[in-house]
């Protein structure tokens, strides 16, 4: 059961076997900032097991393959010299693995119009000139879904498509694809894959070698929506939503963080 939540799960039966286990669960989380589960029972916590290593054994990153970094980085960068209306995709993918320097430093080079998926909120700043929504099918903020689908490449970084971020399948984006991973690129047309290629590594080689192309902000300009706060409402008015919204607005800024309190009741019961 534990598989199903978790990005590694072991069960040490031995003490012997204690040691290699701990460690794979350990770094696992690690890299991929997701809960591991470690199962000891009680009966195995007093048995006799190895010393361990030195700590930067799990500790350490992975390393991207050179060759394969610079395969991938000379692919992307072809691919994408032959585009006019490039979109950078942002994915949840991008904050798990610390690459939000390198993303910036992308998304400043190349100069397009950057789009968030939902669970990639917060991975880059909504005050940035180049921020262009949340892209969520017929729900996306600031005409995201817009800019999208008037691109003709989707630079994909650490994204995630399931039925919640893509509005129960139907907000697929139909635009060709460079798809950047945790530790893999892949383009769809022409059809290339190069693995152990940290996003991290990728991410800034690329910004080198990418030319300046800002079309679709040019664009992005013409669609964007100024939301206003609106008039502060004059004496005694009732509270509504809007008010709230107008406020609540008021009160955010880019060091923000917003959480709420939902409070259902039965009755006069809370639960």
């Amino acid at each position: 059961m534990a598989k199903r939540v978790t990005c590694c799960a072991v069960a040490i039966r031995r003490g012997a076997h204690a040691p290699e286990l701990i460690d794979r669960a350990v770094r696992t989380a690690l890299l991929e900032r997701k809960p591991a589960y470690i199962e000891l029972p009680t009966n195995v916590s007093r048995e006799a097991c190895a010393h361990p290593g030195p700590m930067s054994a799990i500790i350490e990153p992975n390393s991207s393959d050179w060759p394969s970094l610079d395969s991938a980085v000379i692919a992307a960068s072809e691919f994408l010299r032959n585009k006019q209306k490039p979109v950078i995709l942002v994915g949840p993918k991008v904050r798990r693995v610390g690459a939000e320097k390198a993303l910036f430093q992308l998304a400043e080079a190349i100069g397009c119009a950057i789009v968030l998926q939902p669970a990639a909120k917060g991975t880059f700043l909504e005050g940035h000139s180049q921020f262009a929504g949340i892209f969520w099918g017929q729900v996306s903020t600031l005409a995201a879904d817009t800019i999208v689908n008037w691109a003709d490449v989707l630079i994909c970084i650490g994204t995630i498509f399931t039925d919640y971020s893509t509005v129960g399948w139907t907000a697929l984006p139909d635009v060709p694809q460079l798809v950047a991973d945790i530790d893999s690129v892949t383009l769809v047309n022409p059809s290339k894959y190069s693995c152990r290629v940290q996003l991290d590594d990728f991410l800034s080689r690329l910004a080198e070698t990418v030319t300046w192309n800002n079309s679709t902000m040019v664009e992005y300009n013409r669609h964007r929506l100024d939301l206003p706060l609106g008039q502060a409402p004059r004496g005694e008015e009732k509270l509504t939503r809007k008010e709230v919204a107008r406020q609540t607005q008021l009160l955010l800024s880019s060091e923000t963080t917003m959480g709420y309190i939902i409070e259902c009741r039965i009755g006069n019961m809370p639960f």
